[in-house]
């Protein structure tokens, strides 16, 4: 299963956000499913809520949700053999074409 999630940013609290001890900054999340299991009505799956401290949690207060995912079946070898055989393939590339590309 494959899973994608999109943040809004500018809901993130950044007075918890945690400095690591190599000096970047970390944002903790945790992604809840929804209440009844399913899809919501923009075919989301759950929610992301950022993290806050443990002392905080024990007060029953929770983290601001910043954000939804979905949930995505996998790429399998069946599905992949089956878009050969309807026609669909992937395009190819070429390297010297894009060879002023500085990276």
């Amino acid at each position: 299963m494959n899973i994608t999630a999109s943040i809004n940013t500018s809901k993130i609290d950044k007075q918890y956000l945690k400095k690591g001890k190599d000096g970047f900054l970390y944002l903790s999340i945790s992604l809840k499913k929804n209440k009844d299991g399913g899809k919501s009505k923009y075919g989301n799956d759950g929610f992301l809520v950022q993290g806050i401290p443990k002392e905080m949690r024990r007060e029953g207060l929770r983290g601001p949700i910043i954000g939804n995912y979905r949930e995505y079946e996998s790429f399998t070898r069946s599905s992949h053999d089956e878009s050969k055989s309807n026609g669909c393939q992937p395009q190819s590339y070429n390297d010297d074409a894009d060879s002023d590309i500085p990276f």
